[in-house]
């Protein structure tokens, strides 16, 4: 048995006898006054010893050897000298005198004001005989604390929590924001929570930079744009399509951090109305719906065959044709550049009659030039006219 497990036995011993019991662990005296109060009076701090409800009231923690009458309120620690703890570590606190220091099992968060809602702050601890909130370096007087025994360990719990309100947060004027932290105290020594702030939520009406109409070709990027209004705390931002909420795992969209809805691959399905959302702990808003307009531009289908010649001989003529449907404009889409038709001449020879163009290049010339000589040649062996016979 250690010499802090023998003082603990004597004192309890002594507090059988006398109920003033003094404890000496590690070299510090613990002195503690039981008083006995009446069984429909007990309080949540009493304890029941042998059929009768004590009340058990520290009175101080002296090293050994000094005066046990000092004052009883000398020797507490000074709340700006209480160490700070975190749950991860409170475990391994144990003081000099050899008894647990209180250890956190839930510490405050930040939290907010909703309209005349007030904020809730919790703290827990084990091993403490007190726990009370200190706000902006002042106590917190409307702390409420609850305690109870562990079954399983006989481990004392505190519970405490404190309601902060608007009130308390517009009457302060310091250049921080409104600041709790919990202390937890026991006849070993004070620890202090993490600190918590408290602001008041809200959220304006009026967005910083709406969301507009945006038009874009089908297979290209886009945005649409939305700032939200300004929040305490900062609103989430979501999108929604024909008033659903937009499923960004699955229809090739995102939101970006600062809030806007970025499209990578336009599609026809993407076409749809979209409305912005702000929305935190205090309100939420909804921009005006805009369109996002998904447009095709028109495209070529492949030229026709040509057609047969409209003439039966002489000069007559064929065409082709193609149409604005590979694909067809869509949703304002620029319509198809260039003609729809083609048209050219083409010559069949009527009976009889050479058709017109229809020698090679060049063969008008040498007919010419063999006519040509064909009639000086027969010109040569012609008579003259009078000569004899």
């Amino acid at each position: 048995m250690s010499h802090g497990d023998k003082g603990l036995t004597a004192g309890w011993r002594e507090m059988h006898r006398t109920c003033a019991p003094t404890w000496n662990l590690n070299k510090v005296i613990l002195k503690f006054v039981f008083e006995k109060v009446e069984e429909s009076n007990c309080a949540e701090n009493h304890h029941q010893r042998y059929g009768n409800w004590y009340s058990a009231k520290l009175l101080a923690f002296l090293p050994e050897g000094e005066d046990a009458a000092e004052e009883e309120d000398s020797y507490l620690l000074e709340e700006d000298d209480v160490p700070s703890a975190t749950i991860a570590t409170d475990t391994e606190l144990i003081s000099e005198a050899g008894g647990h220091l209180p250890v956190f099992l839930t510490e405050p968060v930040d939290s907010f004001v909703v309209k005349n809602k007030p904020a809730t702050l919790h703290c827990k601890a084990a091993h403490a005989l007190q726990i009370y909130f200190r706000c902006n370096d002042a106590r917190a007087e409307e702390s409420q604390q609850q305690d109870f025994v562990d079954p399983h360990t006989g481990t004392r719990i505190v519970d405490c929590e404190l309601n902060v309100t608007r009130d308390h947060i517009e009457e302060y004027f310091g250049r921080d924001k409104f600041k709790c932290e919990c202390i937890a105290w026991s006849g070993s020594g004070q620890i202090k929570s993490q600190p918590a702030t408290v602001d008041v939520a809200y959220l304006k009406k009026q967005f910083e930079s709406p969301p507009y109409s945006v038009s874009v070709e089908a297979g290209q990027s886009t945005e649409l744009r939305c700032l939200p209004p300004v929040g305490v705390p900062p609103p989430r931002v979501y999108w929604l399509r024909n008033n659903v909420p937009v499923d960004t795992e699955s229809d090739t969209l995102l939101v970006s951090s600062e809030g806007h809805l970025l499209v990578g691959q336009a599609k026809l399905s993407h076409q749809a109305n979209y409305t912005c959302v702000a929305e935190n702990i205090a309100a939420k808003r909804l921009s005006e719906p805009v369109s996002l307009t998904v447009y095709v531009k028109g495209g070529w289908s492949a030229w026709s065959a040509w057609s047969e010649c409209h003439s039966r001989c002489a000069k007559g003529g064929q065409k082709r044709t193609r149409t604005c449907t590979n694909p067809a404009p869509m949703n304002g889409g620029q319509p198809c550049m260039g003609p729809s038709q083609q048209k050219m001449d083409c010559n069949i020879a009527c009976p009889g009659k050479c058709p017109a163009n229809s020698l090679p290049p060049g063969t008008e010339n040498e007919i010419f030039k063999e006519a040509s000589r064909f009639l000086k040649v027969d010109a040569k062996h012609a008579p003259i006219s009078g000569s004899a016979s």
